[in-house]
């Protein structure tokens, strides 16, 4: 996980990222200081060892990973979250239906399922022949786990 403290200083206001290999927070950085935390979490066999159990039951379709966008989100502005995915044996359709969406955390302890309102282009991360590659983008509104479905 990736984690970035954003105090005071000649930052403030500007447009920043957090980046990892496949996905990207871009966010207009705060006045006062912030705490952002971004990571990929990947699906091994046996399910998300760090998804709350009630979380990943909610989960649709194959997803393999998910984005944990965490920390003091709400103190940031202009979220984007981008997030690049490889796809293969899915028809024109089927690819343009994809979303990035959010599970959000509700105060009772449940979780919400929102399909955000996502642009996609060609994506740039090389691939094999037989995959396509996608860049989605979306904004965010706070923390949460965000999949492409």
């Amino acid at each position: 996980m990736q984690t970035f403290s954003l105090a005071n200083s000649v930052l403030a206001g500007a447009i920043t990222s957090v980046t990892n290999a496949s996905s990207t927070l871009r966010f207009i950085t705060p006045l006062t200081a912030a705490t952002v935390k971004v990571c990929v979490v990947q699906k091994p066999t046996a399910g998300f060892p760090d998804i709350p159990p009630a979380l990943t039951a909610m989960l649709t379709g194959s997803v393999n990973w998910a984005v944990l966008a965490d920390g003091q989100i709400d103190l940031l502005s202009n979220k984007q979250l981008t997030i690049n995915s490889a796809f293969s044996g899915l028809t024109a359709d089927q690819l343009a239906a994809k979303k990035i969406v959010a599970y959000t955390p509700t105060s009772a302890g449940g979780w919400v399922r929102t399909a955000l309102a996502t642009t996609q282009r060609a994506g740039s991360m090389p691939v094999p022949a037989n995959f396509v590659s996608i860049e989605f983008t979306a904004p965010i509104t706070g923390a949460g786990f965000f999949t492409v479905e």
